[in-house]
């Protein structure tokens, strides 16, 4: 258990036993009185009648405290809960006064009945104001019946009232305390003091529904230490709990009071930044990205092979989500976008599917729509599939530009770059995430994927002239591809361009199978490949491609 934790639970038992003890002090005090009052043999008729009002006057308090609930316990009482009281113990005084029947002296004791109840629902401050109150009602009674005579027993009714509102009333304060100690306990990560993935969740949910309510955006950015596993592994959980750390304080000393930034399990944390947009939050968290990055000290830094680096993916409501599920489900996309291309970076996520469902036409869209599932359940099998193929498209419209093609051939490009791998959803995902090498049969499974992609699209009138390029983007120029052995100018234009794209995205992508090389790496590969797997005129834009427009890094 934490040590804060600890000293906590010794504090609350000596505080209990505390009032414990006075309790039974003043108890004994005030029996003493009565008791030596009772053998004086004084006019000190209140006695039998204490006995049997004191226990029914606690079996009303407890069946009014049950009614109210302990959810009415606030830690500070307002304005109309002192005016409240007030009223009560006026009440009490007028029917004092009024009463014909029973011994008015003995009455007073009713004035417990307010006491006990501002103690128990609204803490030690309005349990003593009551009991103040309260007793200035009791000696105005005195005055009104001009009757002092029982000035002694009002005393020690008085001296009850405080010790009723101090004891109950320091209970209730305890418990509010220990209670408060309890929901931060529930809600902060021990070993970071940020709020913890519950808190997370729980922020999410008020802050996604503000936004909703103001019109205005939420974004969410997840973020995922690369390395940290071996780094864990090479120095020790101990030294890894310190790096944890030591991003948790570097990263709140850059954050602004409308960002919210938690540890969201793991070696991961996350950001929401209520009233800014992707564009916004992009902004923000790249700076703190890059300061953390340099003030941040890593042990033994000259000597480890992979070092610790910071990967993010950010999501937004309404742009690219509504729900709260989506939200967390986009942004962590992106964050595998940003660890699979060669991590330290920042990932936006990219809508491509929508914006390919908004161009179509409005009898296509229930076709497409059973295409959207199919996609989603690629994703849930092997998100490198699905995240590699929005990689593609988004390097297809970069080579689209570059051959100044049309927009009708863009987004032909584009889409069969989208969709090129569709046909993996009849591929087990024990052979898709397989890291050693495939067997025979798991290979001449691997390669049916173009045709059954082929056979799916066959119903969507605007795929039609998408499917060759689905059907032979594993043509090799030289003819040594798959699955019919085209060769040059055989293979479809669209399908020679795929092929290289789809080589690239390959080699600088982290793959259950390998690990990512460099993007320069990648090009060399392209060029040694020209001729053999690769279109070499195409080979040549590609690389203007990758000189202007693609991240080397």
């Amino acid at each position: 258990m934490d040590h804060k934790n600890f000293d906590w639970q010794k504090l609350r038992q000596n505080k209990i036993k505390n009032y414990t003890i006075f309790s039974y002090v003043m108890a004994l005090l005030l029996l003493g009185m009565i008791v030596l009052e009772f053998f004086s043999c004084s006019n000190f008729g209140v006695f039998p009648y204490l006995t049997v009002s004191i226990p029914a006057l606690i079996l009303i308090t407890c069946f009014i405290s049950k009614y109210l609930n302990n959810k009415t316990i606030i830690s500070s009482p307002r304005k109309n809960n002192y005016f409240l009281f007030i009223l009560f113990v006026s009440l009490i005084t007028i029917l004092v006064l009024k009463n014909i029947t029973f011994d008015k002296h003995l009455l007073k004791i009713y004035y417990l009945i307010p006491i006990i109840l501002s103690a128990i629902n609204y803490s030690q401050s309005l349990g003593f104001f009551t009991a103040g109150y309260s007793s200035l009602n009791l000696l105005m009674l005195n005055y009104l019946l001009n009757d002092f005579s029982k000035l002694d027993f009002d005393i020690i009714i008085i001296i009850l009232f405080f010790w009723v509102a101090w004891l109950i009333g320091g209970f209730i304060d305890l418990e509010q305390k220990v209670q408060e100690q309890l929901e931060k306990i529930a809600v902060t990560d021990n070993l970071t003091s940020l709020p913890n993935y519950a808190n997370f969740q729980t922020t999410l949910d008020s802050w996604l529904e503000k936004a909703k309510d103001e019109q205005i955006p939420l974004s969410l950015a997840l973020m995922d230490l690369d390395n940290f596993k071996f780094f864990n592994d090479s120095l020790g959980h101990q030294k890894g709990d310190e790096l944890l750390k030591q991003t948790a304080t570097l990263v709140k000393e850059q954050i602004d009071e409308d960002i919210f930034f938690a540890r969201y399990g793991g070696d991961e944390f996350a950001f929401l930044f209520l009233g800014h947009n992707q564009e916004t939050a992009l902004k923000k968290i790249k700076k703190i990205k890059k300061v953390v990055q340099k003030k941040i000290t890593i042990p033994y830094e000259d000597f480890l092979e992979e070092k610790p680096t910071f990967s993010l993916g950010v999501a937004s409501y309404p742009d690219q989500a509504l729900t709260k599920q989506e939200l967390i489900d986009m942004a962590d996309y992106a964050l595998y976008q940003a660890k699979t291309t060669q991590k330290d970076q920042v990932e936006i996520y990219h809508k491509a599917l929508n914006e390919l469902a908004d161009e179509l036409e409005e009898s296509e869209r229930e076709s497409f729509n059973s295409i959207r599932t199919l996609l989603s359940i690629i994703n849930a099998k092997d998100k490198y599939t699905y995240a590699h193929s929005e990689r593609i498209a988004n390097y297809a419209k970069k080579f689209a530009k570059e051959l100044k093609l049309s927009e009708e051939e863009t987004k032909r490009l584009v889409y069969g770059a989208f969709l090129h791998d569709i046909g993996k959803i009849e591929v087990e995902r024990e052979i898709l995430m397989k890291q050693e090498k495939l067997d025979e049969s798991e290979w001449k499974m691997i390669k049916k994927h173009p045709k059954i992609g082929n056979k799916i699209l066959a119903p969507l009138q605007f795929s039609q002239e998408i499917k060759p390029i689905v059907l032979y983007h594993h043509e090799n120029f030289d003819g040594t591809g798959y699955p019919e052995g085209l060769k040059g100018n055989e293979i479809p234009f669209y399908a020679r361009i795929l092929r290289i794209l789809d080589s690239f995205d390959a080699i600088t992508t982290n793959r259950p199978y390998s690990s990512a090389a460099s993007k320069q790496e990648a090009l060399k590969e392209l060029k040694k490949e020209t001729g053999k797997q690769f279109d070499p005129q195409l080979v040549k834009v590609f690389l203007k491609v990758a000189k202007k427009d693609i991240k080397l890094n």
